[in-house]
C-alpha cells in the first residue's frame, strides 16, 4: 500500500507517498515496513501492480511542479532478494500527459492503466496495453465509449476468470462521485458499463468502495 506516514526514525519527508508492505494474519495487518524500492527527492510512489508470479511490478510515480501533478508508470524486477531501481516505461511516461494506476491481468498478458493523453474521450480514460514476453509494452488500446466518458475513469482491475472489468468513474449516473462500475466480456467486446449498485455504492464513505473491490478481486494482496 502507499502512505505518506512518518517512518519510525522520524526522518521521512512529510506528505511524501511511499510504498509499504504488511503481513496479513487473522484478518489483521502486522509488521508494516517500508518496501525496499529506491525513491529519489520529492518523487511520490503510489499504486502498484505485481505480475502473476510476483517477480516484477509496475508502479505509479509522480511529482508536483508549480502546483501541477505529473505522473508516469515505472517498472521494477525482484532480483537477488531486492527490487531493482524503477525505470520509466517509455510508452507510459510523457511530460505532456499523465499515466497512472497500473493493473496487470492475472494471465500476465495485459496491463490496464488510466491516462489523460490525447485522443481519448476526455479527462482520464482507461486503456489496455499488450505485454510482450520481455514485459515491454506493445499495442495500446482505448477501452472505448462503453467504458470511457468525457469525464474521469480510474482504478481499473480486470478478472480474467469471470471476464469482468471493474473501475471507478465520475462520468456516469450514480449515487455520487466515483461510483464503481462493471463492464463484462473479453477484450474488444466489453459491454456497456453498469453501476454496481448498493451496497457497493452508496452516498457516504467512498473509501469503503475501493476497499471492497480490492478485497473481492485481490484477497491475498493489497495495493
Amino acid at each position: 500500500f502507499t502512505s505518506s506516514r512518518f517512518n519510525k526514525n522520524g526522518k521521512s519527508t512529510p506528505f511524501l507517498n511511499k510504498l509499504y508492505e504488511a503481513t496479513l494474519s487473522n484478518d489483521s495487518l502486522h509488521n508494516i515496513t517500508l518496501l525496499d524500492v529506491s525513491q529519489d527527492g520529492l518523487l511520490h510512489q503510489g499504486v502498484l501492480a505485481f505480475g502473476p508470479d510476483k517477480s516484477y511490478m509496475f508502479l505509479t510515480r509522480w511529482s508536483y511542479e508549480t502546483g501541477k501533478k505529473h505522473s508516469g508508470i515505472y517498472f521494477s524486477r525482484f532480483n537477488n532478494g531486492k527490487w531493482t531501481d524503477p525505470i520509466a516505461v517509455p510508452a507510459l511516461t510523457d511530460q505532456q500527459y499523465n499515466f497512472q494506476q497500473p493493473s496487470v491481468t492475472s494471465d500476465g498478458q495485459h496491463l490496464l492503466f488510466a491516462s489523460d493523453k490525447s485522443g481519448g474521450y476526455g479527462g482520464y480514460d482507461l486503456y489496455v496495453a499488450e505485454l510482450k514476453k520481455d514485459l515491454s509494452v506493445g499495442k495500446i488500446t482505448n477501452l472505448g465509449e462503453k467504458v470511457n466518458t468525457a469525464f474521469d475513469e480510474v482504478a481499473p482491475i480486470y478478472q480474467d476468470t469471470i471476464q469482468s472489468l471493474v473501475f471507478a468513474t465520475n462520468g456516469r449516473v450514480g449515487m455520487g462521485s466515483y461510483d464503481l462500475f462493471v463492464s463484462k466480456g473479453p477484450w474488444g467486446q466489453l459491454s456497456t458499463a453498469q453501476n454496481m449498485g448498493y451496497p457497493i455504492n452508496f452516498f457516504k464513505n467512498r473509501q469503503r468502495q475501493f476497499l471492497l473491490i480490492y478485497q473481492s478481486f485481490s484477497s491475498k494482496s493489497f495495493c
